[in-house]
């Protein structure tokens, strides 16, 4: 009786442990999506780690509803690269308007170090 319990036990574990479920996310293309950010940092003899203990924390991501259409949109802080901002037009589709917004940085050495969306 125990033997039997035991199988029956063994192989009730044995199949759910196969059973492959879907985590809920799934992985959006930057073609799909037109989201192109990347938080590219360079070290030189100035600006580096040992200088800057926050060099490697990256700048921020934002969102919220920016333009009242009721998708959320997105907000990239760059550290040394430029802020973006983009629009979401649905279907997880999204249009930089980072130009006409004049969110642009004017110099590459202003560092972004943090979002806030109140």
């Amino acid at each position: 009786m125990i033997k039997k319990l035991f199988f029956i036990l063994s192989l009730f574990f044995f199949i759910q442990c196969t059973i492959n479920e879907k985590n809920g996310f799934e992985k959006i293309s930057s073609n799909h999506s037109n989201i192109l950010f990347n938080n590219v940092l360079v070290e030189n003899d100035s600006i580096n780690i040992l200088d800057n203990e926050f060099f490697y924390n990256g700048a921020g991501l934002a969102l919220g509803d920016f333009n009242n259409d009721s998708l959320v949109d997105v907000f990239f802080a760059g550290n040394q690269v430029d802020n973006k901002l983009y629009l979401n037009k649905g279907n997880l589709v999204f249009d930089d308007v980072t130009d006409v917004s004049n969110l642009n940085k004017s110099d590459n050495l202003i560092w972004s170090s943090g979002v806030n969306v109140l």
